[in-house]
């Protein structure tokens, strides 16, 4: 009778168990994207405002089409290695046409188009920190293109 009770337990617990283990697992193709591309004209790219650190400083430049690409980039010709940068916006901005220029609304600043120059809040790392999105980098920067986590406009 013990081990009747035993193994009834036992077998019990396992399928409670196997069950409960499931009922967590999330599906990885339900997981909002870290950065995601906004295919339109221009084509831009806009982070999650949660899984990438946001430096604490101002990065300038102007704002360029690369019409080969569709996408948008910030030039800053003072600059001695990120001279060509690739902005990764914040939630919430949407690409824009106005009177022919591409550019984006940015949550904050408003406008902004190809031509404009700006501060933008963030600084530009080295594309290599951030490999795991070469392939995704590759739909509009070249290799040597910096990569700037836009926080939004500069406040300063």
């Amino acid at each position: 009778m013990i081990n009747r009770k035993r193994t009834w337990l036992l077998t019990t617990t396992t399928v409670v168990l196997a069950l409960l283990s499931g009922c967590g697992a999330e599906d990885p193709a339900d997981e909002p994207e870290v950065i995601s591309v906004v295919e339109d004209d221009p084509v831009i790219m806009v982070h999650d405002g949660q899984n990438l650190a946001i430096a604490d400083t101002t990065t300038g430049g102007e704002l360029q089409f690369d019409a080969t690409t569709g996408c948008l980039y910030l030039h800053n010709p003072h600059a001695t290695e990120a001279t060509r940068i690739g902005p990764l916006w914040p939630p919430g901005t949407e690409p824009v046409l106005v009177d022919g220029k591409r550019g984006v609304d940015l949550p904050g600043a408003g406008v902004i188009t190809e031509g404009d120059h700006v501060s933008l809040h963030g600084a530009p790392d080295d594309p290599e920190l951030y490999s795991e999105w070469t392939d995704l980098f590759g739909r509009c920067w070249p290799e040597q293109t910096w990569v700037l986590v836009v926080g939004g406009p500069s406040q300063g």
